[in-house]
């Protein structure tokens, strides 16, 4: 049951209500896509370029609670889709991950009230739950941080945007990721950059950078009265079984 690492792009919505799915409003709409320019490089291997993909599919039920959520794939992970849950508290909070290939489903539940990578400055750990095929196998340690790096100007496909740098560090078991990600109009990561190291040691090194998808200004969010940064998360699904320090 081995999972490569896979950035994958949640977006974050904005709200400055209450908090959870029931804020209005939000700055992007079920159906929208951003395309990414995807480079990945395997422990010092070769760079390989594709494209990476994500689209926000609105809200949905999921291990009990109601979450936004996103789907997104990569041409450089043929016939894998990762799934991300998430929850809005004025920042975004990532309480679920599932990735299919082929017959295989994996599930990182995190569980309430999961971990911000971007949006705010923050440390958290807990417990994760781990499920294959929908049958649970096992749990798992983890923890996360995110810090606010600063303002940067950065040149991308999709044009030259002012952004802010949010860092984040995740370790899920024996597993680590380290990233930044470049956050523009307050919404959305126009470059994210990574470094990930599995059980076993290998490294992926992975960016990702905006070709287009929609990109909210600050102008429009005052009018829709909207904050906080929402923003892709560069994190890693995990062969479960390693994880947990299982033996082969």
């Amino acid at each position: 049951m081995r999972l490569v690492a896979l950035a994958i792009l949640v977006p974050l919505l904005a709200s400055c209500g209450g908090g959870g799915v029931s804020s209005p409003p939000f700055p992007f709409r079920a159906g929208d896509t951003w395309n990414y320019r995807h480079t990945l490089r395997v422990s010092g291997g070769q760079p390989m370029v594709g494209t990476f993909s994500s689209i926000y599919r609105g809200i949905s039920n999921y291990r009990g609670g109601t979450y936004h959520f996103s789907e997104s794939y990569s041409t450089l992970f043929t016939g894998r889709v990762q799934r991300g849950y998430f929850r809005w508290t004025g920042v975004q909070r990532l309480v679920g991950l599932v990735e299919a290939t082929g017959t295989q489903v994996v599930e990182i539940f995190f569980g309430e009230p999961g971990f911000v990578r971007v949006g705010a400055i923050e440390s958290a750990s807990g417990t994760a739950q781990l499920y294959q095929n929908g049958t649970f196998i096992g749990t798992v340690p983890w923890s996360a941080s995110s810090s606010n790096g600063g303002t940067y100007i950065v040149t991308v496909p999709a044009g030259t945007f002012t952004t802010t740098r949010w860092d984040s560090s995740l370790t899920i078991g024996g597993l680590r990721d380290s990233g930044s990600s470049y956050v523009a109009g307050g919404t959305l990561s126009v470059r994210v950059s990574s470094v990930t190291v599995d059980s076993q040691g290998t490294t992926y090194t992975q960016q990702l950078e905006l070709i287009d998808g929609p990109v909210p200004t600050a102008q429009q969010l005052k009018t829709q009265h909207m904050d906080g940064p929402p923003a892709p998360i560069p994190v890693l699904l995990l062969d479960a079984r390693k994880a947990m320090g299982e033996k082969r």
